[in-house]
């Protein structure tokens, strides 16, 4: 039904002639004093509603579409506020009240790795929260990020391009915990109230990060959690994504498969090797230089091939401007 409820009184204008057509209650929600498109047909072309001291209790901000949409070429809207519904068809609609104050969406940080699992889970809170800064935990000396083996330039022009900070902590595998917590820490200083993580599997890994976060007051959301690998990287090049393989287990892949970019035929080729799609075992790792949300595409070249840990790693560093990119 097309109508609306709040409180205050809903006038209709037409023909030079104001008078009251509903006075809507204090109640809550979808209330009464509803009035229907039907009701207006007769009043003519030209129907100017104005309400004074309107209000509506749950509209979210995506009904502006909607409304537009649904109306057509008619519908003037002027200062419109967000979190009013006037759902009345084709019509001349003025909102002569001040703009409602924006609805405020929970802030979280990512724990950022820099590779294709995060940014998609990243993607995917978009309309949850609003995502403030990029957690990333790095080996003893800061050089290099843990697991992936990323510098901190290329971290840090990741952030720049998304328009984040990048919060760090530098530390060794036995006091990664403990570090971790120092950066939950300071992302809750900076109103954090969850932490975005790419884990799909194994359970392990979602309860620590349920346990660590949970001393901070803190949520850990998993929004790719169990789900099919192989869709899940197909989303990820699906909304355009641009991921290289940076990181091979040696006992898995040969450094060949450095550099190579994650397409539908490269997947194809590392699941005919019993390799699972987002490299979730371990097998591998990438680097993201586009993806959706950032500026431009990250320009990064390898100055060799590293080997530690029982993985090659490509010695990746940021590019100079006007220099072109290697992977």
């Amino acid at each position: 039904m097309d109508g609306f409820c709040g409180y205050g009184a809903v006038r209709l204008a037409a023909a030079g002639k104001v008078g009251v057509v509903a006075s809507c209650g204090r109640r809550s929600g979808r209330a009464y004093g509803l009035l229907s498109y039907s009701q207006l047909r007769g009043v003519g072309d030209e129907r100017h509603i104005s309400s004074q001291f309107f209000r509506i209790n749950a509209v979210l901000s995506r009904r502006t579409a909607v409304l537009r949409s649904r109306c057509g070429q008619h519908v003037h809207l002027r200062s419109f506020d967000l979190g009013l519904v006037l759902r009345l068809g084709e019509g001349f609609i003025d909102e002569r009240l001040p703009p409602a104050a924006p609805v405020s969406k929970p802030k979280a940080a990512v724990s950022w790795s820099g590779g294709k699992d995060c940014c998609l889970a990243m993607d995917r809170c978009r309309d949850r929260f609003e995502i403030v800064a990029l957690l990333t935990v790095m080996i003893e000396d800061g050089s290099r990020s843990r697991s992936h083996g990323f510098p901190p330039d290329v971290l840090d022009e990741q952030a720049n391009l998304l328009g984040l900070p990048r919060l760090g902590v530098s530390t060794s595998w036995q006091n990664y915990e403990e570090s971790f917590d120092q950066l939950l820490r300071a992302a809750g200083e900076h109103g954090v109230s969850q932490v975005i993580f790419g884990d799909v599997f194994p359970d392990s890994h979602r309860q620590w990060a349920e346990r660590v976060c949970k001393r901070r007051s803190i949520e850990a959301v998993e929004p790719l959690w169990a789900e099919e690998t192989r869709l899940l990287v197909d989303e990820f090049i699906g909304k355009g994504g641009i991921a290289s393989i940076a990181v091979a287990r040696e006992s898995q892949l040969d450094c060949r498969w450095l550099g190579r970019q994650i397409t539908p035929a490269v997947v194809a080729e590392l699941e005919e090797l019993g390799i699972d799609p987002c490299g979730e075992r371990g097998e591998f790792h990438t680097l993201v230089t586009w993806f959706p949300g950032f500026r431009e595409r990250l320009q990064v070249q390898s100055k060799g091939v590293l080997s530690y840990g029982g993985c090659f790693f490509l010695d990746l560093h940021v590019l100079p401007q006007a220099t072109s990119a290697l992977i």
